[in-house]
């Protein structure tokens, strides 16, 4: 008995469940609901202004955040080739990138549209991931920045060094080697001014990439110090080089001479033995 009471109300719930879906057929049935929208025309527009309305503020809405759509817009590559230049430059767009995270962050998580709530959740979650891919392509700029100074700078000392550790024997050999000095030092202001660029440069990188991975931090370090004038770097031991470079040359003019002089004094030997056995 139990059991069949339990069924039957089983029957009622069921049916109770299915209740309107077993009846409800839409408008254009027959009965009743052929006659609703007629008698309830006025509640019936009422709905329909009211939900127009509503689409109008959740318009309204959308474009209070169209300046953030704008971001999907822009393109960081061509911007930065061809107006970020300097160092400088960067760290401005970075400033301003910064600033625009906040405000991001700063956002509502969501928006009241009428009786509905409007979640804000992933499109700040869209906008703080595409600022982070701004500022990706700033610090790859930057880096690039950085590296072509770097080469340039490295190659400059690289190449100097060797010149001024060689030590020319000949006459010829010590004036080529002077000419070559000068060369050096009249392209090492430039050289320095390019190597403080990249030094700069690392130095921003190094403020702005702690959030990246897209920045190798130990090969950033040690650009910087070997272009740094800091003791015991490849710049330092450049301007040692030039320091002591006179002062070889100085050295190899005198034995230089020196030889001269012997060679001389031999040539005058054998043309004095020359004219003894000729006038004999």
């Amino acid at each position: 008995k139990l059991i069949l009471e339990l069924a039957t109300e089983g029957e009622k719930l069921k049916s109770f469940m299915e209740f309107p879906g077993s009846k409800f057929k839409g408008l254009n049935n027959s009965g009743v609901f052929m006659r609703m929208p007629y008698q309830n025309i006025q509640p019936l527009v009422k709905v329909y202004s009211k939900g127009e309305q509503l689409f109008c503020r959740l318009e309204n809405l959308l474009l209070g955040y169209k300046q953030w759509l704008m971001l999907g817009k822009f393109d960081m590559n061509t911007y930065a080739k061809e107006n970020i230049f300097e160092v400088k430059d960067f760290e401005s767009n970075f400033s301003v990138l910064k600033t625009k995270q906040n405000q991001v962050h700063s956002l509502p998580d969501e928006e009241m549209v009428g009786g509905f709530k409007v979640s804000m959740y992933w499109f700040k979650n869209w906008l703080g991931d595409h600022i982070k891919r701004l500022q990706d392509l700033l610090l790859v700029a930057l880096r690039n920045l950085a590296i072509s100074r770097f080469c340039n700078v490295n190659g400059y000392i690289t190449s100097s060094i060797k010149t001024l550790t060689y030590t020319p024997t000949t006459i010829e050999e010590i004036i080529n080697a002077q000419g070559q000095y000068m060369d050096i030092v009249t392209k090492k202001k430039s050289m320095r001014n390019a190597a403080t660029v990249c030094i700069e440069a690392i130095m921003v990188l190094l403020t702005h990439s702690s959030s990246s991975d897209v920045i190798d931090i130990d090969d950033l370090l040690m650009k910087k110090k070997s272009v740094s004038m800091s003791k015991g770097s490849d710049w330092s031991i450049l301007e040692h080089e030039l320091e002591v470079f006179c002062d070889l040359i100085d050295k190899q003019k005198e034995q230089a001479m020196e030889i001269l002089n012997r060679d001389v004094s031999n040539l005058q030997k054998q043309v004095a033995s020359f004219e003894e056995r000729w006038e004999t």
